[in-house]
């Protein structure tokens, strides 16, 4: 697999360099020196400029740095066999680099695992969770930790994010199904699979606290954080009730989403909440500089989070939403949708996979797209060129930026406030806007079936557009205009 490592003005979006290798990356960071730090998977050998890594096992994980020339200062590399892949199937090791430029990794493994001179690990006879710490600076291993895992599911065993902060904690979240031994601390067991939180101490890795929700139905952890103060926000999937300690049980129905927050010191469960629905994953969470939280994820259908307005999709798009810290309320929401529906073989969507949050407290998101699908104000196309994945549909990738309050003002409210007419239209229709939009946008008519059948640009600080539908056949369409962060969305009859 070809991935690269490249850096962008964030100001202007021009690319200063790029580097191609052969690998696949996991993680890529900006460090403390204002370089980047690269964590990913090798088979065979890999290079870094002039520093080349050998593999001596199926799976190699690598570990990079270069400075902000795009120089590559040192690389390194683990062996390990990730989860079960005896029977085809393993979990990617979840990673994070903290601002000295410390590196964790975490997953799990089976078999033997080696992180440069220390100990190997040794899973006995069934999985283990792994973490791993290494020093930003030299590139070399400091720690590495397990915890054995005995359970006849092994592919619902996972690690699927971890955080590191500076009062000296690593914690990972994923997903628990059996039984595992956390050092001498007393074993979490479930016959369901849980959200699992575990946590290490970052000088020794020796295991600090591991809790779980517990729950009938299916359960995982997707993202977590470490507050200012030093406790801990987690958030995941979950169906049917769930408890998290001794908090009220959360009763689950129409609820796929969850947030909670744990104590750093002691792994008590302190709050939690949920929200959306069972169409809503969430895939990543960040906390700003108040300890507000931040969470992207895909949604398909209808996206529900608290009191904030509904949004449809016509088909699987991405979402951003802020809620104040400790669990409080929802503050806003941002989304990407596909402009046309999914026909035949060909899926639309703009899944929001990654976060991030620069400086300023404003998110970062990326993640693979297809077909045509906007961003707020901002419609992007795949290029033609790009060839399909598979049989069935191209695919790509984007990168956005938000700012750090969206404009409040909600899709629904603007699209009554917006008038058509004539409707019924002949010849053509005007859309009048009820405010004029501050960026270059375009409005987009579908037809009954979701298809594009006409796109027009509104030239900046407009508040009306004028859309030809001669040669149109009679019937039910709508017009989608991106405006001010949100969408507005008419209904109109071509007579």
């Amino acid at each position: 697999m070809m991935s690269f490592v490249g850096r962008m003005n964030g100001a202007t979006g021009q690319w200063a360099w790029v580097h191609p290798f052969i690998g696949r990356v996991f993680q890529l960071t900006t460090a403390s020196d204002g370089g980047l730090t690269a964590v990913g998977e090798f088979h065979s050998t890999i290079a870094f400029g002039s520093i080349s890594l050998q593999s001596n096992s199926p799976h190699c994980l690598f570990v990079a740095h270069c400075n902000s020339s795009g120089q590559w200062q040192w690389a390194t590399a683990a062996s390990l066999s990730l989860s079960n892949v005896s029977t085809g199937y393993y979990t990617l090791p979840a990673t994070n680099v903290a601002p000295n430029g410390d590196v964790v990794v975490a997953g799990v493994f089976l078999g033997t695992a080696t992180f440069g001179t220390l100990s190997p690990l040794v899973s006995s006879g069934s999985q283990a969770y792994f973490v791993a710490r290494l020093n930003g600076q030299t590139g070399q291993w400091l720690w590495a930790s397990q915890a054995s895992i005995a359970t006849t599911v092994p592919n619902n065993n996972t690690v699927n994010s971890i955080s590191q902060a500076p009062n000296g904690s690593v914690v990972f979240t994923g997903s628990l199904n059996g039984s595992a031994s956390f050092g001498t601390l007393p074993a979490q067991t479930t016959a369901s699979t849980n959200l699992l939180v575990a946590s290490l101490n970052a000088a020794t890795g020796q295991w600090q606290w591991a809790a779980r929700a517990s729950h009938t139905g299916a359960g995982k952890g997707m993202g977590v954080a470490i507050t200012s103060t030093g406790d801990v926000v987690v958030t995941g999937q979950v169906t049917g009730p769930v408890a998290f300690g001794t908090l009220p049980q959360l009763p689950g129905t129409g609820g796929a989403m969850v947030v909670a927050g744990l104590a750093g010191s002691t792994g008590q469960w302190q709050w939690a909440t949920q929200t959306g629905g069972p169409f809503l994953q969430v895939n990543a969470l960040a906390l700003t500089s108040t300890d507000d939280i931040v969470l992207a994820g895909s949604v398909t259908d209808t996206l529900r989070i608290g009191n904030l307005p509904r949004e449809t999709f016509l088909g699987a798009g991405g979402f951003v939403a802020k809620m104040t810290a400790r669990g409080g309320a929802w503050r806003w929401q941002a989304v990407s949708k596909p402009v046309m529906r999914s026909l035949g073989l060909s899926w639309n969507f703009a899944y929001a996979s990654y976060l991030s949050l620069t400086a300023a407290d404003e998110p970062l998101v990326s993640g693979p797209m297809s077909s045509l699908n906007y961003f707020g104000s901002n419609i992007l196309l795949l290029s033609e060129t790009i060839p399909p994945v598979g049989l069935d549909y191209p695919s790509g990738s984007f990168v956005a930026k938000l700012a750090a309050v969206p404009l409040a003002t909600s899709s629904a409210v603007l699209s009554a406030q917006t008038q058509v007419y004539p409707n019924p239209a002949t010849g053509s229709f005007t859309l009048r806007l009820p405010v004029a939009n501050t960026l270059p946008t375009s409005a987009t008519l579908l037809n009954s079936l979701g298809q594009s059948v006409r796109r027009q640009s509104v030239p900046v600080r407009s508040q009306s557009v004028e859309i030809d539908v001669r040669g149109l056949m009679p019937g039910l369409y709508t017009i989608l205009l991106p405006l001010g962060g949100e969408t507005i969305s008419r209904r109109v009859t071509v007579e």
